[in-house]
């Protein structure tokens, strides 16, 4: 009977090992594909991905080039900021890219739409050039196109105006006190739900997430939902945002040297108490803050995150890309890995992208190699056979508090929790952050279990 158990015992290790194990996720990398440094990329409605740098030019999901117009943003040296695009629903695109000028006394705004037909039929200017007007960003929804631009005079702290972007703009209002020169802003949506993230690195820096509805009053939506997050220390900031597809806005950003998550349900609820930190020795630069981007997967089940590791230079001028990923939404997260290449941070200005297309990853780069933009694909992330849950439910339960806090008033750092309180910082054995409950053994220890009990088997 003895004998029975232990045998009983090495195959149910063994059945669980093919009902665990997944495939290695796997990077592939194509090269250059078009010219410039500074960029930005979006999924459109057809699935390809839509670029903008110094040219336009749209993605399939395979990397493959099949279109560029003449359309970009000239402004493409390292120390420049990246031009902004988005896709609304009807499939048109929308630009706004800086010309002429200078950082001090501000440069044109253009924003720019092509049709769904193909046409580029808008082509105006967002106001007059103002100082440090260089960040820039734009989204669509079905009932509005929303535009964004800096400002800041002599001392780095300024505003962030708000435009509804058409063929007659309009500036809506302005945004105090959550950025500063030297960062960026992102607009990200889904439905009609829009995403402002933006970033102040000062000494004690923050970034903040806010929400609003694209048919409301969008100024005073996001004033009144701006959540502030303050995790780790330094010079917090260089935040980024992707929705999933049942609605939920996964979020990360920089403190000294590392790289924090969170995610915000449907209802703008932070799914998690305290930020998760994903990565940690990031390496130093002229702020430090650690620099990455994020997306998920349709269904918000699995979460991937890059991030730059420094050479030290003030720039992050050859920075190694390293990943990490979740399939649980956001409360596990995998050890740091190489992505296998290098990038060029331009002291925070030329972050990559990430962008989800279903179960798969877009991942786009700018060169170190010259003013190049590089992509890399990368799948096999979802846990086998499973239904994860999606982004729907909360693990662990929901709700805000701990390392973030709203109304402008950041909260104090320390350790990631879980919504429960349990440190999320613990290693298990494996090298997986955990939050809640330890990782399941790896498929190496359930192999020598199984083995070591079949060998003693066969010796009695």
């Amino acid at each position: 009977m003895v004998r029975r158990s232990r045998l009983a015992l090495a195959f149910t290790l063994v059945a669980s090992l093919g009902a665990t194990a997944r495939a290695e996720p796997s990077w592939s990398h194509l090269g250059p594909v078009l010219d410039g440094r500074q960029f930005d990329a979006v999924r459109g409605p057809s699935g390809n991905v839509h670029v903008i740098a110094s040219e336009y030019a749209e993605l399939t999901a395979a990397g493959a080039v099949v279109l560029t117009e003449p359309e970009g943003d000239g402004r493409q040296g390292g120390l420049d900021f990246p031009p902004a695009i988005a896709v609304g629903p009807d499939g048109a695109v929308h630009i706004v890219t800086r010309h002429g000028g200078s950082f001090a006394d501000g440069h044109d705004i253009r924003y720019r739409r092509r049709s769904a037909s193909g046409s580029w039929d808008v082509d105006v200017l967002l106001g007059s050039p103002v100082a440090r007007n260089y960040v820039v960003a734009v989204t669509a929804v079905s009932s509005l196109s929303l535009a964004l631009s800096s400002q800041a005079g002599a001392n780095v702290w300024g505003d962030l105006h708000l435009w509804s972007a058409s063929a007659t703009p309009s500036q809506l209002g302005s945004l105090a006190d959550l950025w500063r020169a030297d960062a960026d802003a992102r607009l990200r949506a889904h439905g009609e739900r829009i995403a402002l993230v933006a970033g102040k690195p000062d000494p004690d820096g923050s970034a903040s997430i806010a929400f609003a509805d694209g048919g409301g009053n969008v100024v005073g939506d996001f004033g009144a939902s701006v959540v502030t997050h303050q995790a780790g220390s330094g010079r917090r900031g260089f935040p980024d945002v992707w929705f999933d597809q049942n609605g939920h806005a996964h979020f990360v950003y920089g403190a000294e040297q590392q790289l924090y998550y969170n995610r915000y349900d449907a209802k703008g609820a932070a799914v998690f108490a305290s930020d998760v930190r994903v990565f940690d020795g990031l390496g130093t630069w002229h702020l430090s803050t650690g620099l990455g981007a994020v997306a998920a997967s349709d269904d918000g089940a699995t979460v991937l995150a890059v991030a730059l590791v420094t050479n030290g230079s003030q720039e992050a001028s050859d920075s190694q890309l390293v990943w990490s990923a979740s399939t649980d939404g956001g409360a596990t997260w995998t050890a740091q890995a190489t992505v296998g290449k290098q990038t060029h941070g331009g002291e925070g200005r030329a972050r990559p992208r990430l962008v989800g297309l279903g179960s798969a990853f877009m991942l786009l780069f700018n060169s170190t190699a010259g003013q190049k933009l590089e992509v890399s694909l990368a799948s096999g992330f979802e846990p086998p056979g499973a239904d994860a849950g999606g982004a729907g439910g909360a693990p662990g339960g929901g709700g805000s508090g701990g390392a973030v806090s709203s109304g402008g008033s950041p909260a104090s750092g320390g350790a990631p929790q879980t919504p429960s309180g349990e440190v999320i910082e613990a290693d298990d054995g494996c090298g997986c952050r955990v939050a809640g409950a330890p990782a399941r053994l790896s498929g190496v220890w359930l192999l020598a279990v199984a083995f070591l009990l079949c060998r003693r088997q066969q010796k009695r």
